[in-house]
């Protein structure tokens, strides 16, 4: 009886102690999560292997059990070597439903931003001089028009000269027109790199897409396509970040990268998921999403209005926003809740879905094929002349 009284406790508590280790690991990151983790690694095999030797030095158990015991014990470990292993292999991993996103990297405050290329420094520029992703170079003896979004701005799918931004470039010869747009970036995003980035410019005019297929989805979550990012919360009505440094080591991105990932981004929803089930992440729910929605934009004014930059705001719509009957569109689609927000903030802004519809255009001729996102050099030069017409009809910038 004395015997079963002194083994309970450490029967009890002995599988605690790897579940507190995970548990620090999950609240926590940097080097602490993955010394934690390791800890919990190493406490597990060693009650493992700890089990295995005392029960078989006790001679408690018969041949058979002992063999039973050696087997699972052996399949634990491998199973556990295997799971670290496939954490641990990394790899440029393609998520379905997402566009690589080329000369980017992560970043501990943006989550990701560009980085410099082998042409870059063959011309001996610094990365510090350069803005965008596109890695535009301020001209100081002009003034510019500063333009901000993701991919769909960058102009991801077509080559720099057919995108918008350079087209509205050489429509506006007495303006330097310069695109801070990094693919993967939303609204939250937006406003850190114009925070950091826009007085750098002497800007006549700051023109900010939206785009409405993910970029009110994706404020409201710390996690996004595998990449950790930064999220905004309401703290005493105001926006605070909720983790305004996020280190390299970190749940969201080890995970993402790995090779166990690899098979589960064939599934993104549950590949994000899962994330938000192991790590440490920040989802928003409604209201609080919209009113971290609408204090972004109304940052963003602050900033333009600070810099003494007219700020007009572009909604982008996704190619199924045009289908008001269709699924995606009554279940999913955010454009009207954006729009919403937009009017209600009383700001100047280009509707873009109406600038095609009035048009005549067949939307679907617009984008790229099998692309509910991008735009093709047809629906660049649309938007280049869209924006040419709204700056030089509200501001006189021609």
């Amino acid at each position: 009886m004395l015997d079963v009284k002194r083994t309970l406790p450490w029967k009890t508590l002995a599988p605690a102690v790897p579940l507190a280790l995970l548990v620090l690991s999950h609240q926590t990151f940097g080097w602490v999560s993955i010394l934690s983790l390791g800890l919990a690694t190493l406490v597990l095999v060693g009650l493992i292997l700890f089990r295995l030797i005392t029960g078989i030095g006790s001679g408690r158990w018969t041949e058979t059990g002992a063999n039973r015991a050696l087997l699972s014990s052996i399949i634990a470990l491998t199973i556990l070597a295997l799971l670290m292993a496939s954490v641990v292999v990394r790899g440029d991993f393609y998520r379905r439903h997402s566009h690589r996103e080329e000369n980017v990297a992560f970043h501990p405050e943006l989550g990701h931003a560009p980085v410099a290329d082998p042409a870059l420094r063959e011309a001996g520029l610094d990365l510090a001089a350069t803005v965008g992703q596109h890695l535009d170079v301020l001209d100081p003896g002009r003034t510019q028009v500063v333009v901000v979004g993701d991919s769909v701005l960058y102009g991801w799918g077509v080559v720099k000269a057919a995108n918008s931004v350079s087209l509205l470039d050489e429509r506006l010869p007495g303006h330097q027109v310069v695109n801070y747009s990094v693919s993967g970036y939303s609204i939250d995003q937006y406003y850190l790199y114009l925070r950091k980035h826009l007085p750098r410019a002497k800007a006549d005019a700051l023109v900010v897409g939206i785009y409405a297929g993910n970029d009110y989805e994706s404020v409201g979550m710390s996690h996004w396509s595998g990449h950790s990012t930064p999220v905004f919360e309401l703290r005493d009505g105001r926006l605070s970040l909720f983790r305004p440094h996020t280190p390299g080591f970190n749940c969201i991105d080890v995970l993402s990268g790995s090779l166990l990932f690899k098979p589960l981004w064939l599934f993104p929803r549950f590949a994000m998921g899962l994330e938000e089930l192991v790590c440490n992440v920040r989802t928003l729910s409604e209201p609080e999403h919209g009113q971290v929605v609408t204090l972004l934009l109304s940052a963003i004014a602050d900033l333009a209005r600070a810099q003494s930059a007219r700020l007009l705001y572009v909604l982008l719509p996704d190619r199924n926003d045009f289908d008001r009957q269709g699924w995606y569109y009554r279940e999913k689609s955010k454009y009207d809740a954006l729009a919403r927000l937009l009017k209600g903030g009383g700001y100047d802004v280009l509707w873009f879905r109406d600038s095609i519809e009035v048009s005549g255009v067949d939307p679907l001729s617009l984008y790229l094929p099998d692309d509910a996102a991008h735009f093709n050099a047809a629906g660049h030069r649309m938007l280049a002349d869209e924006l040419h017409r709204e700056l030089g009809e509200r501001y006189g910038i021609r």
